[in-house]
Order: C-alpha cells, then structure tokens, then sequence
C-alpha cells in the first residue's frame, strides 16, 4: 500500500510539474517573439533608403515574427481573455457582486486530460463561491471517474449538502447520487440514507428528481 501511495504521489508531482513547465514555456515563447519582433521593426526602420535590399530582408523577417507573435497569442491567452470578457457580459454587477464563474476552462482542462491543473482551479473558484452547483459537480465528477479519491470526494460534498444547496439546480441531483455511491463504497450505507431521507425534506427538488432519492432510498433498504 505505501509503495501504491508513493507511486500515486510521484505520478501528481510529474503531472503538476509538467503542466506548469508547459506554462512556463508558453509564456517564454511569446515574450521571445514579441521582443524579437520589436527588435526587428526597429532595425527594420532605422535602416538608410539605400540599403533597400537588406531592408526588405528585415521586413519580411518582421512579418514572420509579427505572425509568430500573434499566434502565440492567439493560442495562449486569447481564450482566457475571452472568458473574462463573456463572464462579465454574462453577469453584470447590477445583478450579482461578483461575476459567477464560468465552467468552460474547467471543462478544456478535462477533455486535455489535465485533471490535477483542472482540480487546482476548481478548488480556487469553490473557495469563492463554495455553494456554487456546476462548480461542485465539476469537481465530484473529477473525484469520482478521473483521479479518484472517495475521501476528498465526501469532505466535497458533505460540505456542500450540510451548507446548502441554497437554490434549485440540476446538478444538486447528479451531486447527491455520486455522494451516496461514494458513501456505499465506504461502506457507509446507512449514512447515506441519512443524507438522502435529509435532502428528500428540502423544497428545492423537482417531482423527478425527488422520485429519483426515493428510488434509492428503496434500492438502499433492501440492502439493508
């Protein structure tokens, strides 16, 4: 078990430290190409009309790197400039003191399989907003299918079902089930029927999503 356990912690510190020298690497690329770009323009400009062959020379160089530049821009950071945008046009402060987070770069770090960057941000936005249901979900759905960890997947959601959920939403449902899947796999049975019988009492489920505890509080009394 130790020997799995160290393994397990070799395989996040390589992860991690991958995922951060790729950042680290992104960021170093882009400045190289913006300052040599700038460095060429300027040459490029104080050129005499005379030397009219080496100035095209260093024109069409400056076009390269200005097209290098932009892409790496493009690639690096247009995205996340993007979501900032859409995240305040989406959620004015006339409406809310602070712009709800959006879960698109969370969902991209997932497809890219990296699940310990995609972890890391998720923990940043719920220790902001720590009863928000996507967010919440996001990261049991991380606990629970792509790094799992059933007891940082119970400390997750017996947080959020002793503190909330404060609102209706679809995700308070699909949360609640891999909670009790978890505490089954702990062996924890009766402890989730005490959760399902508590959320069965709350009003912010809909008919089908209350059908649904019901039915698993049956299937869970027969394993009792």
């Amino acid at each position: 078990m130790d020997q799995e356990k160290r393994k397990k912690e070799r395989l996040v510190f390589f992860a991690m430290l991958s995922e951060r020298t790729g950042k680290v690497l992104c960021h170093t690329l882009f400045i190289f190409f913006l300052v040599l770009t700038i460095f060429i323009s300027y040459r490029t400009w104080n050129l005499p009309d005379h030397k009219g062959m080496e100035k095209i020379f260093y024109l069409l160089l400056s076009l390269i790197t200005s097209f290098c530049t932009a892409f790496c821009f493009i690639t690096f950071y247009l995205p996340f400039l993007v979501e900032k945008f859409t995240d305040v046009l989406l959620s004015p402060k006339r409406h809310l003191s602070k712009p709800a987070p959006l879960l698109s770069p969370v969902r991209n770090l997932i497809t890219l399989r990296k699940f310990y960057e995609a972890e890391e941000m998720l923990t940043e936005i719920l220790a902001r907003y720590p009863a928000d249901p996507c967010m919440t979900f996001a990261l049991a759905e991380l606990y629970f299918l792509h790094i799992p960890d059933p007891g940082k997947m119970e400390t997750l959601c017996r947080n959020y079902f002793e503190n909330g959920p404060e609102i209706p939403a679809p995700e308070n449902i699909k949360i609640l089930l891999l909670y009790t899947d978890t505490l089954l796999k702990l062996g924890k049975a009766n402890e989730a029927v005490m959760v399902l019988k508590n959320e069965s009492g709350k009003k912010i489920y809909p008919p089908d999503d209350l059908a649904m505890i019901q039915t698993r509080l049956a299937g869970l009394d027969t394993l009792q």
